[in-house]
């Protein structure tokens, strides 16, 4: 299977090369598994990550021929009809289901699963300041602590989890994970409180990462990007789950101009039988 891997991504690079597209597999292809990089000067690149095996770079490699390709239909990487031939609201289900096929969603999956969990962190520090302050809301100024906090240096965790008080004599470390040795006699409500505080940086954190993701997921030059992954990986599942889209793209690849994008398939596909 190795030796398959390797012999279809080295094809894969040789016609890419046909194509006026340069390969790099020395790179780290700036953090990704692969990139695809083009500019007004005709350049033309794809560079993918020197960690990955041959077998697991044949996708890599489909998704980033699929970025040229797509740039060469439309140089906006906008819309996806005229990919298809169908109107995008039409596809996007199903090419959702491609993508969430291809990787598993699984950057998603973690984040969603982070804030669920600080969610409920969020409410056990919540409860314990309850305990002595039954009254206390999250939304509500917290005066009892402000009079307490404002003479102590742990105020500054308040805005950060890992802080470096200088001072003339000496400089001190204090940290969201050492608070009770740093402030033996701070009430175990207050340090619920700095906690909490914490935890919500790292919710809103998180909840704009989760933005982010759905954002870029959500992109059409993704989404195609990720359905040639899915044809690649699995051509009868993408049949299965995108069956519209899979018959629309099927009848578009007679085109003259998808005659790249159809030779590439040709080979990624042949091993597969």
């Amino acid at each position: 299977m190795a030796c398959t891997g390797n012999r279809t991504f080295t094809k894969l690079i040789e016609y890419c090369k046909e194509c006026g597209i340069e390969v790099k597999t020395s790179t780290k292809a700036r953090g990704h598994q692969g990139v695809f990089l083009h500019n007004n000067y005709d350049l033309r690149r794809i560079d993918i990550s020197k960690n990955l095996s041959p077998q697991k770079a044949v996708p890599v490699i489909a998704h980033e021929f699929t970025h040229f390709f797509h740039h060469s239909i439309d140089s906006s990487f906008g819309s996806l009809e005229k990919i298809f031939g169908v109107k995008d609201e039409i596809l996007l289900d199903e090419l959702a289901a491609v993508t969430e096929f291809v990787t598993g969603r699984f950057t998603e999956l973690n984040v969603r699963q982070e804030l669920l969990k600080i969610k409920s962190q969020i409410k056990e520090q919540e409860n314990i300041i309850k305990l002595k302050y039954p009254d206390f809301r999250r939304s509500i100024k917290f005066t009892q602590f402000e009079r307490y906090i404002k003479n102590s240096a742990a105020k500054y965790l308040l805005k950060y989890d890992n802080v470096k008080v200088v001072s003339p004599l000496n400089n001190i470390i204090y940290s969201i994970s050492t608070i009770r040795n740093d402030f033996p006699d701070m009430p175990e409500e207050y340090i619920a409180y700095i906690n909490l505080r914490s935890l919500q940086r790292r919710q809103s954190r998180y909840s704009r990462k989760l933005r982010g993701l759905k954002k870029y997921y959500a992109k059409p030059a993704e989404l195609f990007a990720r359905f040639i992954e899915g044809l690649v990986v699995d051509r009868e599942k993408v049949a299965e789950i995108a069956p519209e889209a899979y018959s629309a793209f099927i009848e578009r690849l007679e085109f003259k101009s998808f005659r790249e994008i159809k030779n590439f398939l040709d080979i990624a596909l042949a091993e597969a039988g």
